[in-house]
């Protein structure tokens, strides 16, 4: 009998270890029903209309909201006061790039504090337009610098400047 449930229980771990959520290996997640697919920041043009997708927001000023790259911005749904960064971090964000215009390891490489967060987000019809439709991880401070990258498209290779994040802040 004792054979019996050791074999049972190696087995029962064996097949617990290989167990995997729907996230592990994919690239999609449910968010209130709907299929979300996460992209990278350097993701251009691709995409789908009316395509649900998650993606690194940062917080520009006002009432905008706009992905690392600058090819995408908030144009629905933004005004939604759930959607942006708390009073506190905004304030926490001047407060920081004030406090280091002139540190020169951040005058080097022209880094910044930004305000970001995963949002989800619907792409609309052929602009480069999104609708806002949830905050997936909360709002954070983290430190960025302007890269430039080579992307192609339509017109063969283009030089565009997009925020790399360096790393969190931390206090």
């Amino acid at each position: 009998m004792k054979k019996v449930l050791n074999i049972v229980f190696v087995c029962v771990a064996v097949l617990s270890s290989c167990a995997k959520t729907i996230n592990d290996d994919t690239n999609y997640y449910y968010i209130n029903g709907e299929t979300y697919y996460r992209v990278p920041f350097d993701f251009f043009n691709k995409y789908e209309d009316q395509g649900k997708y998650i993606q690194t927001f940062y917080y520009y000023s006002g009432l905008e909201i706009r992905t690392l790259n600058p090819g995408y911005f908030c144009h629905k749904g933004c005004s939604k006061k759930n959607h942006h960064p708390q009073i506190h971090l905004i304030n926490k964000l001047y407060e920081l790039n004030s406090l280091h215009a002139s540190d020169p390891d951040f005058l080097s490489d022209n880094r910044k504090y930004y305000l970001i967060a995963e949002l989800a987000f619907v792409s609309e019809n052929g602009t480069s337009h999104v609708n806002i439709k949830g905050v997936v991880s909360p709002w954070r401070i983290a430190i960025g610098r302007p890269k430039t990258i080579i992307i192609q498209d339509y017109w063969g290779d283009q030089k565009m400047e997009i925020i790399e994040i360096i790393e969190d802040y931390i206090e």
